[in-house]
């Protein structure tokens, strides 16, 4: 009975026609192993877990954890809260939400976790017959934002003082399928400059080999990444803890958040149908609070990575970001850099953002224990066939 109602759930979403591949665009190609090598670069946007979203001072949780080892839950210097329980397909408020000294550091935290994807701009990408790449379109994606708990083990690892931090891990993948990871990343946010300031800097880094594998191992699964990662960090400091770094920083990829935007590196606001608009274009979510927040490289001109799928190869990487309360924006784009100049080999020609919609966002379980909670039931069937298994009735 299970799993016939599993597969009458499932097939709900691909009779209303759902279920779309942008592989009907591509074919297999040298270009297509290129593009994976490039992806491999791409830097901006890669047991059941009980802990609490924190932004926490590395003072308080080093002293917490010296005393209770064993009770992670309560370690917040920020507060962490339920907000109300009502049902809500398009605000983010029924999530947990952190407090902390610094207020834009508190909304972004609150903002940048759940998971998003790119589905309707495919669907409107097909309906112009736009391509990826050379055809002017996007190819699909999905993010995945994993709220990490900054553990006394991760605040020594990474070495950050006395700030505020917020931790994710980031992981993007392709056509809706979570096992097609093209990057994974771990993001470190903390303020630059006094309380009240409205920048945040982001710092990104590689995962180890084996923490990377564990990961993709229960890429169905984000809501244990946090187990993973803590547990793995923990021992590997008890065995080696001076010998072995588990996080490599992406030199030159920084990122620099802020709540106002650049007339010129996120230019991409201002295009509208004729492409003549003087106000910033906004996304069509309907919410109360449509206050954008954007991001961009602190490298003016972007950075040149060397790909870790072909040591030798070189990527020159761009970003800009835009993030609402619902919706994601990613301006990202590639250069292979050759002999004789650079290729485009991922992106957008035109300066069009991957627009990913919000899917679902995570929050915790009386026994506080993560789960994951959609809010765009037609989107949902990009969290994977996993994700209906687990969630069937």
């Amino acid at each position: 009975k299970n799993t016939q109602h599993k597969h009458t759930k499932r097939q709900y979403y691909i009779e209303r026609g759902i279920i779309h591949s942008i592989n009907t665009h591509t074919k297999i190609s040298m270009m297509k192993v290129r593009i994976l090598i490039a992806l491999s670069a791409m830097v901006v946007m890669s047991s059941k877990q009980c802990a609490s979203f924190a932004i926490i001072s590395s003072k308080t949780q080093k002293k917490y954890h010296a005393q209770q080892p064993q009770t992670p839950k309560t370690t917040n210097q920020c507060k962490t809260k339920q907000a109300s329980s009502k049902s809500s397909t398009t605000n983010t408020n029924t999530a947990l939400y952190s407090t902390c000294t610094n207020l834009f550091l508190t909304k972004l935290s609150n903002r940048f976790q759940g998971d998003f994807d790119n589905h309707i701009q495919i669907l409107e990408n097909d309906a112009l017959q736009k391509a990826p790449r050379e055809g002017d379109g996007h190819e699909h994606i999905h993010c995945t934002l994993v709220p990490i708990t900054p553990s006394s083990s991760l605040l020594t690892e990474l070495d950050v003082g006395e700030k505020e931090v917020v931790m994710r891990i980031a992981a993007f993948y392709f056509d809706g399928i979570p096992s097609k990871i093209f990057r994974l990343r771990f993001y470190l946010l903390y303020t630059v400059t006094e309380k009240k300031s409205n920048e945040v800097e982001m710092e990104l880094y590689t995962l180890d080999h084996a923490i990377e594998k564990s990961i993709r191992e229960k890429s169905t699964s984000p809501q244990v990444w946090n187990d993973i990662l803590q547990t793995f960090v923990s021992q590997q400091q008890q065995q080696q803890p001076t010998e072995h770094k588990m996080f490599q920083k992406l030199q030159g990829c920084d990122v620099a958040w802020s709540t106002s935007h650049s007339t010129t590196r996120h230019s991409y606001l201002y295009h509208t149908s004729n492409y003549n608009s003087t106000t910033p274009s906004l996304p069509s979510s309907s919410v109360k609070d449509n206050t954008a927040y954007h991001a961009v490289m602190k490298a003016v001109n972007g950075t040149i990575l060397e790909s870790q799928m072909m040591p030798g190869s070189y990527v020159h990487i761009q970003d800009e970001i835009s993030f609402w309360e619902n919706d994601f924006w990613l301006n990202d784009r590639g250069y292979v850099v050759g002999k004789y100049g650079e290729e485009f080999v991922y992106g957008n020609r035109e300066g069009v953002p991957y627009k990913m919609t919000r899917v679902a966002l995570f929050e915790m379980d009386e026994e506080e224990c993560w789960k994951r909670r959609v809010v765009r039931e037609d989107l949902a069937w990009t969290l994977g066939d996993a994700f209906f298994s687990s969630n069937a009735e």
